[in-house]
């Protein structure tokens, strides 16, 4: 009961922190945390769950789009070295996530950051574009596709080569 109502504890600090924009400082925190458990050589159960769960509260929705709004409000300095490395290493989650607003989102200078990060993002955004690929969207899809001719990256390229048959002439 207790290991449960620290990780609570830490799951509300770490929250606030990222709500504060203080990504950084969130992860900060939860790499020391995720040493510390290394560093220990009794390798108990709990602190793996506990370490999982944290890193899943850093990955949900509502603190991911705290973090998309300070992407999209900050200075290319603050991109570069505190949002991206954020999002780097949140990793797969924080790919999807930003694939699926990408989608959604209305503004074309605000797609234009989030296909930036996801491009930077590189070889661990490459499941979460995959995805994109598949999409019911004609504009998900050639939004996909862009960022994969842009990332060079060839492992994809028959789920690519499917798209010259796509229905939508924007798409092809």
């Amino acid at each position: 009961a207790l290991h449960h109502i620290t990780t609570e504890t830490l799951e509300g600090i770490l929250a606030c922190l990222v709500g504060q924009g203080e990504t950084s400082q969130a992860q900060a925190v939860f790499q020391e945390l995720e040493g510390l458990c290394a560093f220990l050589e009794d390798n108990q159960e709990w602190r793996g769950l506990a370490l999982a769960r944290l890193r899943g509260r850093l990955s949900a929705g509502d603190l991911m789009g705290v973090t998309v709004g300070r992407l999209h409000a900050a200075e290319a300095e603050e991109m570069l070295t505190a949002v991206i490395p954020y999002f780097e290493f949140l990793g797969e989650p924080a790919a999807r996530y930003l694939v699926d607003v990408l989608g959604e989102e209305p503004d074309r200078k605000r797609r234009g950051r989030l296909l930036d990060v996801i491009r930077v993002m590189g070889p661990i955004a490459i499941p979460a574009l995959q995805e994109g690929l598949h999409s019911p969207t004609w504009y998900i899809v050639r939004n996909t596709l862009n960022l994969l001719a842009d990332m060079g990256d060839a492992g994809l390229l028959s789920d690519v080569e499917a798209c010259l048959r796509h229905t939508d002439g924007r798409v092809r």
